[in-house]
This record gives C-alpha cells, sequence and structure tokens, in this order.
C-alpha cells in the first residue's frame, strides 16, 4: 500500500509538472499561431486592401483578452475574409470591428450553448411541471437595418388561459418559479440561438416591438440609428443607472455605445452585465 501511495504520488507530481509543461510551450507557440492565421486570412482580400486590413486585424485581435478568445477571433477571420472581399468587389466599405465582434458571437455563442444546455433543459421541465403551458415564446422585433425578427425566450407571464385551484384566472399572477426566472435573467438564455442565427448580437440595444420603434422613431431624433447594428441580450443602457430614467435617456446610451463601440467597450459591457446579474445591489445600475 505504501509503494502503491509513493507510486500514486509520484505520478501525479510528473503529471503536474507536464501539465505545465505544456501549458507553457502552448503560450509560447499561441503569437506565433495567430500571426500565421492573419497572414493566411488577409491573403483572400484583394492585395490593395491586404496591408491595411492586416494591421486593423492585428490591433483588434490584441484588444481580446485570453489566448482563447484571440484563437477563436484568428480562426474565424479567413471565413471573414471571404465575405469582406465581396464587400470590397462591390464598393462598400465592411467595418472591422463588426466582423471582429460577428466571430465572437459565434465562437462565444456555441461554446456557451453547450455550457448552458443542461440548465436550458432544466429551466424548460422545471416551467412545463409548474403550470403545464407553453415553455417558449417567440416575440416579433425590430433588428438590423429594420429588418423584423423572432426572438425566442422563455415564458415570464403566467401560461395563457391557465387557472388557479380555485378557478381565478391567472393571467394577473406570476408563479414564483417564473418570477424567479425572469429576476435572474433565465428567460433571455433561448435568445443564444438567435445570436447563432445573425439576429443579434451578445452586446447592443434591446431590440424593441414595432409598435414601440413606430411611437419612440417620432419623438425621438436619429432614434432609426440604433438599427445600425445587431440588438443584443445587453448592452450599455442595460448596465446604466434607471433610476427617473426616460426613453429618451435610454436612445441616448444606445447611440452613444454606437457611435464609440469597440471591443473593450464590448467585454467591459459583458463584465458589467455579469457583475449586475450576480450581484443586483452592486451599485452598477439600479435594477
Amino acid at each position: 500500500m505504501a509503494l502503491t501511495g509513493l507510486a500514486l504520488a509520484v505520478l501525479g507530481v510528473f503529471a503536474g509538472a507536464l501539465s505545465r509543461q505544456l501549458a507553457s510551450e502552448c503560450a509560447a507557440w499561441t503569437p506565433w499561431l495567430i500571426e500565421r492565421l492573419i497572414r493566411r486570412a488577409v491573403r483572400g482580400l484583394p492585395p490593395e486592401h491586404r496591408s491595411r486590413f492586416e494591421e486593423e486585424w492585428r490591433s483588434h485581435v490584441s484588444e481580446i483578452p485570453g489566448n482563447i478568445g484571440r484563437l477563436i477571433v484568428a480562426f474565424g477571420l479567413r471565413s471573414a475574409a471571404r465575405k469582406m472581399s465581396s464587400q470590397l468587389v462591390s464598393g462598400s466599405e465592411p467595418v472591422i470591428g463588426d466582423v471582429i465582434k460577428r466571430i465572437l458571437d459565434l465562437g462565444v455563442g456555441v461554446a456557451l450553448l453547450l455550457f448552458v444546455s443542461p440548465l436550458i433543459i432544466a429551466t424548460t421541465l422545471l416551467l412545463w411541471v409548474d403550470d403545464q403551458g407553453p415553455v417558449l415564446c417567440w416575440e416579433e422585433r425590430i433588428g438590423l437595418n429594420g429588418r423584423i425578427f423572432w426572438l425566442l425566450k422563455f415564458r415570464s407571464g403566467p401560461a395563457k388561459g391557465a387557472k388557479l385551484k380555485d378557478g381565478r384566472n391567472t393571467q394577473s399572477r406570476l408563479s414564483g418559479l417564473v418570477r424567479f426566472v425572469r429576476a435572474i435573467g433565465l428567460n433571455e438564455l433561448p435568445q443564444v440561438i438567435n445570436i447563432l442565427r445573425g439576429d443579434m448580437s451578445f452586446i447592443g440595444p434591446r431590440p424593441r416591438r414595432p409598435e414601440v420603434v413606430t411611437k419612440l422613431a417620432k419623438a425621438i431624433p436619429h432614434y432609426h440609428d440604433r438599427h445600425t447594428v445587431r440588438p443584443g441580450i445587453t448592452g450599455w443602457a442595460q448596465i446604466s443607472p434607471r433610476n427617473n430614467r426616460s426613453a429618451a435617456d435610454e436612445i441616448s446610451c444606445d447611440l452613444n455605445y454606437i457611435r464609440n463601440r469597440r471591443t473593450a467597450l464590448d467585454l467591459t459591457i459583458l463584465a458589467r452585465t455579469v457583475r449586475i446579474v450576480l450581484w443586483p445591489h452592486s451599485g452598477d445600475a439600479s435594477r
């Protein structure tokens, strides 16, 4: 037994040393691999644009924290280059930040969907057992370039026509489970599907219903500028203080984000959103 324990201890030390060495080697090789991927991707662009976009890509990739995020973007650049090439040939100017953002949306979206799939399944079952009503709902929203799309959510209200035990209608009542799902933002999880479909992004102005858009566009100048980017699950307006905030103030936050959007700003919004969800009274925003 003593020899077996000693052998396991030695094996553990060896495995730990090997894993540290592999991590060190991967960290050393990652910058080289990213550079090679950028150079390979840029070959898919027209020759007269290669040097300019190669520098811009390096700048945007360097803003992304962590080697894994940089590798995700670098691997996606080759596919993005083909789309950008057709845009350049047609005379339109692609926005590099939007290209990088879309690559990150796809990479993170796939990873997140795999990671939270057990939570999505559990929430689906719990909502169905709660009152056996429909679990998911599709809501009409206005997205990029004013296009209408269907936003997917977990139901955050009582099931239509559901009754209490004494027969009263529950349309004015939310069950404890539904209130919990709404309070911690679980009802937004299915929108990862909208992100993978290209309807939305993780970061951007929240999409609104068509009738609300029509009303606000008449009252607020430049309102339709919100539709020059993909709508998001969270945005600058959602992490800003909400006390006595009007619709115009929220639109102002959205337009400021659009004018100043960068990868670093998106990461800041994402980090503060996570903080607000986990610690709603932390002071980041009045919920």
